[in-house]
């Protein structure tokens, strides 16, 4: 059997594929998602998008062991298009669970994996370069100066804390609070004037041409999508204007955007495994990292018991879990479906904005889903569909279940 959330049929084919030639559920989730990072899934998942503020594509992914529960992760990989190989050989090679940024970058080339690469495109530069333009709008920073609502960095903090400082750094923070409690800080942009932003380090970076059309749901609206919900509860993003916070989410309910691929599979002898692939959040800081490559948040599964992938939000999801909580409910005795929609329950009581979902099957093949402000889809190949990938859409407390 094999699950993944929203409709990425090949992926999910080519993991069943896997798994009626008897290979294992591991081998299964590895070759799903990498057909997900070859095919660049709605344009949330492998190269070519979700630039950073510097325009860069970076990559993060996740591979578990529901036998073992051994990890392999990566996060903020840069230059190497193969992900979720690179966290299969972290699961294989090392002792290690996560390996992240150029570290992760030397170990994917030190295992033969092919770069490095350019993962820039010509269309996730464009993207790049109108977000610029528009004066680096939406973005994740609060509480700095100039003002984040109004243009791009670099960035300070808008309030400078001396206490505990002393010495040389006491003297460095001086002139920036006399600054803040002065006239219009330094380096803020006069209004009208083209923004002035970080630049990619070095030469322009030059993408591959795009891969045909663009993408449905193309990722440079995940931050659109994301970005009101977050600021509504959790302040991030407090520095922008109502009118523009108005128009951001008018943004959202016109378009639809997916993010991520997790994936989960029940090989012939019962074993399970799980993975993820992401490029990330459009837009975001460099450096940060999501829920996807992070084991009980981005997936989850315990052969035992059963497995979980989640999409959304990951900067809110990952605090709460939601995976490792899906799991453990359906150990205690909980269906899928009320295992995911407890776990959604869960980060909504703080957070009731927020865009995510989760999908979950227990070892015996039945599976659920649950989402929050969103429509989720999932699909599913099982025996009882024939092999063939069947899509299943879950509503807001609609608490969808089906079985294998």
């Amino acid at each position: 059997m094999v699950v993944n959330v929203w409709p990425f049929l090949e992926a999910n084919s080519q993991a069943w594929e896997v798994l009626t030639r008897g290979g294992s559920a591991l081998d299964a989730v590895v070759e799903g998602c990498n057909a997900c990072e070859v095919l660049q899934c709605d344009g949330s998942v492998g190269y070519g998008g979700s630039p950073d503020e510097n325009g860069e594509t970076t990559l993060d992914a996740m591979v578990m062991d529901g036998n073992s529960m051994d990890v392999g992760a990566v996060a903020g990989m840069r230059r190497v298009k193969a992900a979720v190989r690179a966290a299969y050989f972290v699961l294989l090679h090392t002792q290690h669970s996560l390996l992240v940024g150029d570290a992760a970058t030397e170990f994917a080339l030190s295992m033969g994996l092919e770069g490095p690469e350019d993962l820039s495109t010509n269309r996730s530069l464009a993207m790049w370069r109108r977000w610029k333009a528009d004066s680096c709008q939406p973005n994740y920073w609060r509480n700095v100066t100039p003002d984040a609502a109004r243009s791009c960095g670099p960035y300070r903090p808008a309030t400078v804390h001396t206490d505990g400082l002393n010495g040389p750094e006491l003297d460095a923070a001086k002139p920036h609070a006399a600054e803040l409690r002065g006239a219009e800080p330094q380096g803020a942009e006069p209004q009208g004037a083209e923004p002035q932003g970080a630049e990619p380090q070095g030469a322009e970076p030059q993408g591959a041409e795009p891969r045909g059309a663009e993408p449905h749901g193309a990722t440079d609206v995940n931050a659109l999508s994301k970005q009101p919900a977050a600021a509504a509860r959790e302040g991030r993003g407090r520095s922008l204007r109502r009118t523009n916070k108005k128009a951001f989410l008018e943004k959202k309910h016109r378009l639809v955007t997916h993010d991520t691929i997790s994936m989960v599979a029940i090989a012939q002898n019962g074993a399970m495994a799980a993975a993820t692939s992401t490029n990330g959040l459009t837009f975001h800081v460099p450096g940060r990292v999501g829920d996807a490559p992070i084991p009980g948040a981005g997936a989850y599964v315990d052969s035992s018991v059963g497995g979980c992938g989640a999409t959304g939000d990951g900067d809110i999801m990952m605090r709460f879990l939601p995976c490792f909580l899906a799991v453990e409910l359906m150990r205690m005795g909980s269906s899928p479906a009320s295992a995911a929609e407890a776990a959604i329950s869960r980060i909504r009581a703080k957070f009731p904005d927020f865009q995510g979902g989760l999908v979950a099957v227990n070892r015996f093949g039945e599976h659920g889903a649950a989402v929050n402000n969103w429509v989720l889809q999932y699909t599913v190949a099982s025996p009882v569909t024939g092999g063939t990938p069947k899509v299943f859409t879950v509503h807001p407390k609609d608490v969808r279940a089906g079985a294998i």
